[in-house]
């Protein structure tokens, strides 16, 4: 389908496989107050084309073989607005998100000429109906990203996020750093990485402005190892800090996860070796270690019995 939305003043781009909540996603963004939008439909390798009467919806189509991350990148270099916003298929919008958006966007570019990315507060529904706002507490000016998302900056964590279906940011943006299609995992992460390191700045609005339902498909997140987060780390990440505090928080917490103490320890050589983890890290790093050994010594209980 075709449309003439060049007038509009964000292209809202939806990667999908035309799963059964594309459509919400969709009304979400169409139904935005006060913001005129042309929403991109990019079609990622499914068979079945979706319709929509709306003229402002486009559909363009993608190779099954990159994944999401090329179906984002198409949709940007399709987008003709000034301004583009991602959103997930089985993600959605509240009506003011982009009004809001926009206007933090013109308050802060009249401050700096970087290139600012703005985000905002998202309600995540978890199975059985319990709901956590991220982030829990912070707004405002991140400073660098790759600081504001792996730092650990307290015992209890503020669940630092820029979610993919909260981002705004310039269309150029989008259209100079790409998302990779041959990135498998943290894809998110790798392109704010990214992002940073041409400048750009990213800004959280306290309001909750999205809504997202966790656990209602299979993630990619979920069958990433330690050992892959541990080499995208070392690939990615330069501050000695973050380095550190990025092994022992998420690196330590997925080999807990598994079961393996090899796979803590490993984390703690890393940082230390490789960064300089905060004391709050090391704290979250022994409470992996403690996990791990706990859950080994359940399964040997449980084979002698």
């Amino acid at each position: 389908m075709t449309a003439d939305n060049t007038g509009a003043q964000v292209s809202v781009v939806i990667p999908t496989r035309g799963g059964p909540l594309l459509q919400r996603a969709v009304d979400s963004a169409l139904n935005q107050d006060g913001v005129s939008v042309e929403v991109i439909v990019a079609l990622n390798g499914s068979t079945t084309s979706p319709s929509f009467s709306d003229r402002r919806v486009i559909v363009i189509e993608t190779p099954s073989s990159e994944g999401a991350n090329g179906a984002r990148s198409r949709g940007i270099a399709r987008a003709r607005s000034p301004y583009t916003a991602l959103l997930d298929d089985d993600d959605w919008w509240h009506p003011e998100k982009l009004k809001l958006q926009l206007s933090a966007m013109a308050t802060l570019t009249a401050e700096t000429d970087a290139p600012w990315i703005i985000g905002c507060r998202v309600n995540e529904i978890h199975p059985g109906g319990k709901e956590k706002v991220t982030p829990r507490r912070f707004w405002g000016k991140t400073g660098p990203i790759p600081a504001y998302l792996f730092r650990r900056t307290s015992i209890i964590s503020d669940r630092p996020q820029l979610q993919t279906s909260t981002l705004l940011f310039e269309t150029d943006l989008g259209k100079q750093v790409l998302f990779n299609p041959g990135r498998k995992f943290h894809q998110d992460w790798t392109w704010l990485v990214e992002a940073d390191e041409i400048g750009a700045r990213a800004f959280i609005l306290d309001e909750v402005l999205g809504s997202r339902e966790i656990g209602t498909r299979g993630s990619i997140s979920g069958g990433i190892t330690w050992r892959q987060s541990l080499d995208w780390a070392n690939e990615l990440l330069v501050d000695r800090r973050t380095r550190g505090d990025f092994s022992l928080v998420f690196v330590a917490a997925k080999a807990a996860r598994a079961g393996s103490i090899g796979g803590v320890i490993r984390s703690f050589s890393w940082a230390l070796r490789h960064g300089e983890p905060s004391a709050f890290a090391m704290i979250f790093g022994l409470r992996m270690l403690l996990a791990a050994t706990l859950a080994q010594l359940r399964t040997k209980i449980r084979r002698l019995r």
